[in-house]
């Protein structure tokens, strides 16, 4: 099992769908033994039972052992938690907007589509490449619209 701090960049997570060596379909003894005992689980009693792993502000969704879903809707204070040091340069402005992440995938050469608008005014960004997704959602009300979730997988 792990023992070190794991470096892990969220660009290669956006371009690649894959934390360190995991992405959808691996099984939870591997993310554990990948990434190391979670600080804090969901879901379940123990951590064997837990169908939510959680590291920092990720988490990772098990649905009969099997990951569906890689999910963080806590964006302030981004972190992967003991276990992960994330390096998070799409995450360095104060205000993370729907015109700077479309900047910032210009800018790094990663392919996306916009989703049209829905009825709660979320515009949806999947990148083509990794098939992460970006919901943003208005700030107080202005035609801004901030970064709220990001996730790999269904929900």
């Amino acid at each position: 099992m792990k023992e070190q701090k794991t470096t892990v960049d969220i660009l290669d997570f956006f371009k690649t769908g894959f934390i360190k060596n995991i992405t959808i379909s691996e099984k939870k003894t591997f993310v554990i033994d990948d990434l190391g005992i979670p600080d804090d689980f969901a879901l379940g009693k123990t951590l064997d039972e837990a169908q939510v792993l959680i590291y920092g502000n990720i988490e990772f969704h098990f649905e009969e052992n099997n990951l569906y879903l890689i999910y963080c809707d806590r964006i302030t204070g981004l972190n992967g938690g003991k276990n992960i040091h994330l390096l998070k340069k799409a995450f360095e402005k104060d205000i993370l907007t729907l015109e700077s992440f479309i900047d910032y995938f210009i800018i790094e050469d990663i392919y996306y589509i916009i989703e049209d608008e829905t009825d709660d005014n979320c515009i949806s960004v999947i990148l083509q490449n990794s098939n992460v997704k970006f919901e943003f959602y208005p700030e107080n009300n202005s035609q801004t619209k901030i970064l709220s979730a990001f996730y790999l997988g269904s929900i």
